[in-house]
């Protein structure tokens, strides 16, 4: 997630479009700053700190007041957006225009189906994770009134139409998106194999779900592929021991590489809302650098993708990874497939179509 952000704002600092970029950047504590900080170096606009509560009704009015103090300090024009990552904040920065009459426009991003990952997936007692949801509820009372959304597909826009009332006139769509170094590259796929000792004939699978989360299963299809004679490269803070399994631990600028030294990539994730509306960033990485991808079509925009550009192949359980159901394109059809991914996921067009979002809402800022 910290990945995207700054993926984007880095990008945004190379469009003369935009005049400036201010960060407002929320923290638990001193440690939490630091560490955010060195994360931060390389973006070099203004950056205002705010301290960050945690996300339940309780601590609805400390968070309020925290961000309210930054954006007391802000005088905006009519070009100005807001544009906030996250329904939580998102619902307070409009409860604060509105209080104020501020002139600011607001852009808030929404990134799944918060209400069913906290309901299914968080193991808090269940008495806390009632109370998140009613925090999620509440954010979402506040936005759909007439806030514009982005959201990361065409799923969780139908979602948040159909099971909480979302005006769709309101609502654009942006996947996550892959940055400027998810570009394929045959040298640097060669030089990697080469570097890890890997013939040319050698077929290789990656499975990255580097967050660990509860709803990616990818390390269920390792085994089956391993006996379809098929090298893993495991990018995962999960360790598998098996043989055929390389358990690698790198650093985010490393990853594109490892991509690019792979042929065909896993994402097998729970069937949920969570999964189904998602946009996973590891798939835009994936399509960006022409991986055949390997999906249990529990994903829709991942699903879809697959299928109508032949980028891989949708199965049901792990024995249906046969040897014939794999298909490795050439190199040359690999680079072509790339370029397809780019123009999907790549940074420069949903940067761009941000940028768009950005115009109409400034233009006519009743309607997205």
């Amino acid at each position: 997630m910290e990945a995207q952000v700054l993926s984007l704002l880095e990008y945004y600092s190379t469009m003369p479009e935009i005049r400036s970029i201010k960060l407002i950047q929320g923290c638990r504590n001193e440690g939490e700053k630091k560490i955010l900080q060195k994360k931060l170096t390389r973006f070099h606009s203004d950056i205002t700190w705010f301290k960050t509560w945690p996300r339940y009704t309780c601590f609805y009015i400390p968070a309020y007041r925290s961000i309210c103090k930054v954006l007391d300090s802000i005088e905006p024009d009519k070009e100005t957006i807001i544009h906030v990552r996250g329904e939580h904040y998102g619902g307070i920065i409009q409860e604060y225009l509105a209080r104020n009459h501020k002139r600011a426009k607001l852009l808030v991003d929404i990134r799944g189906a918060s209400i069913e990952e906290v309901s299914e997936y968080y193991t808090h007692l269940s008495l806390l994770k009632r109370n998140k949801v009613r925090s999620i509820k509440r954010s979402y009372k506040d936005l759909k009134k007439n806030t514009r959304i982005s959201v990361v597909s065409g799923a969780l826009k139908s979602y948040l139409v159909d099971h909480h009332q979302f005006n769709p006139e309101n609502i654009a769509i942006n996947p996550n998106i892959a940055g400027t170094q998810f570009t394929f590259g045959i040298g640097q796929r060669l030089a990697k194999r080469k570097e890890m000792n890997i013939e040319e004939e050698d077929r290789i699978a990656i499975c990255s779900s580097g967050s660990g989360a509860a709803w990616q299963k990818d390390h269920e299809l390792i085994q089956e592929l391993t006996r379809q004679k098929v090298k893993v490269l495991n990018l995962s803070p999960k360790k598998i021991e098996l043989p055929g399994v390389i358990n690698i631990s790198a650093p985010f600028h490393e990853v594109p590489a490892y991509l690019a030294a792979a042929d065909m990539a896993v994402l097998w994730r729970d069937t949920s809302m969570v999964n189904e509306v998602a946009s996973p960033s590891k798939f835009s990485e994936f399509a960006c650098m022409g991986l055949f991808v390997i999906h249990n079509g529990t994903v829709n925009l991942a699903k879809e993708y697959i299928m109508i550009n032949k980028a891989g192949v949708i199965i049901d359980v792990p024995r249906q990874v046969r040897e014939d159901a794999i298909i490795i394109p050439s190199l040359e059809i690999r680079k072509q497939n790339a370029k397809v991914g780019r123009k999907y996921f790549g940074i420069e067009n949903i940067a761009l179509s941000y940028l768009n979002n950005y115009n109409r809402i400034i233009e006519n800022p009743d309607r997205l």
